[in-house]
């Protein structure tokens, strides 16, 4: 496909297109990010690909890019979305979070898991099973789509993202 019908594909919101579209460019996207930052995991890679192709798509239906003002490719585009992506994601990985908490064997650590474990078993569902399985059952994203029931990895990603969102908002309010 051209630029151009990827720049139309997702100003008219076509689904094949954008899906296309998504899973063209991935590969050489974290490749491009792999080669500049070598701290990068596939989970965070994951993530900053689907925020940079979500704001990617904001901005065309938002009419902040058009094909008159696009200085670049789309690709080169996204790629510049995905740097500052990927720097917002890198700052907010500085606050604490489960993944960051240290595995056992610090005593104290295993108290400061069970509070927070007892606080994921209380939220409702999609919620508590989809966090349990990722960071108490060790389930990868893509086993956690098929028993949960998500169309793939990144749907089940996105839900575990605004979960997480939803945890923090518990934490703050305590």
């Amino acid at each position: 496909m051209t630029n151009k019908e990827y720049f139309i594909g997702f100003q008219t919101n076509d689904q094949q297109v954008i899906t296309s579209f998504y899973e063209k460019f991935q590969p050489n996207f974290n490749r491009s990010l792999m080669s500049k930052y070598s701290i990068l995991d596939d989970d965070l890679l994951a993530d900053v690909y689907q925020d940079t192709v979500i704001r990617l798509w904001e901005n065309i239906q938002r009419g902040r890019i058009t094909l008159d003002n696009l200085t670049s490719n789309l690709t080169g585009y996204l790629f510049g979305i995905g740097e500052n992506v990927l720097r917002e994601q890198l700052r907010k990985k500085k606050e604490i979070l489960i993944e960051d908490l240290p595995k056992s064997p610090d005593p104290g650590n295993d108290i400061l898991q069970d509070e927070i474990k007892e606080v994921v078993e209380a939220m409702d569902k999609p919620c508590a099973p989809l966090l349990l399985k990722f960071y108490w059952e060790g389930y990868s994203m893509d086993e956690i789509a098929i028993q949960l029931g998500y169309a793939n990895a990144n749907s089940a990603k996105t839900q575990k993202n605004k979960c997480m969102n939803k945890l923090k908002a518990i934490f703050k309010s305590l």
